[in-house]
């Protein structure tokens, strides 16, 4: 046996209670305004359904910095850049420095290995070259200073790696000896002049003393005329 609740809920089932037949057969009327009432709600629904849509399924950009070009397309600014010109150029710069580096490096490597191996050449060959005074004697050289060395035999013309001998020309040795000759007859004469002005400054001293020798001799007699005067 079954409860009240039980047999309802299988009578229920059976006789399908949920179907009413009596509206099967009653005709549904529907108003206009009911239907545009509808429609309107439906258009509603589908845009709250579209904006959810769009909204649930939109990209997060939330999390990420939004960043703008230096260079836009069509603007009138300028295409020069001096920062990045710059940091360009230093590191050309850089880059040069270290290859000259390197390339010193390695200059300096062989020539340590050159050097232990004893495989070091001379970049010249110095050439032998003949004692020469260039028509000087010991003395004039002597006498003459560095500056007048130089203008009668310049150093670039004794360089050891020329091959050509120089030589100086005759006119100008000529001119040389005859310059020499003139300052060792300048010395003599000055040698004179000074033997001259001691000699005479030597007699005129001798020629003030003996004058005042005279004059106290006169005195002296004067004095002792005058002594003998008194006793009288």
């Amino acid at each position: 046996e079954l409860d009240e609740s039980h047999t309802f809920l299988k009578e229920f089932f059976r006789n399908k209670m949920w179907d009413d037949k009596e509206k099967k057969h009653k005709r549904v009327v529907i108003d206009d305004e009911e239907v545009d009432e509808v429609l309107i709600d439906e258009e509603e629904i589908e845009m709250q359904e579209e904006y959810e849509s769009n909204f649930r399924y939109a990209k997060n950009m939330g999390d990420r910095v939004m960043g703008h070009s230096r260079r836009v397309e069509g603007s009138v600014r300028k295409n020069e850049n001096a920062r990045k010109d710059q940091r360009k150029s230093k590191e050309d710069k850089m880059k040069i420095a270290e290859m000259e580096r390197e390339e010193h490096l390695k200059h300096l490597k062989n020539l340590k290995k050159q050097e232990i191996k004893g495989d070091l050449k001379t970049s010249f060959k110095y050439a032998k070259l003949k004692p020469n005074r260039y028509g000087l004697s010991t003395a004039e050289i002597l006498m003459m200073e560095e500056k007048e060395l130089n203008q009668y035999v310049p150093l670039k013309k004794l360089a050891p790696y020329i091959e050509r001998e120089w030589k100086v020309d005759k006119n100008k040795r000529y001119q040389q000896k005859l310059k020499n000759k003139e300052l060792g007859e300048g010395g003599k004469l000055d040698g004179h002049k000074s033997d001259k002005k001691k000699r005479f400054r030597d007699g005129s001293d001798q020629s003030t003393s003996a004058t005042g020798n005279e004059h106290r001799k006169v005195q002296m007699e004067e004095s002792n005329s005058d002594d003998g005067n008194l006793s009288s």
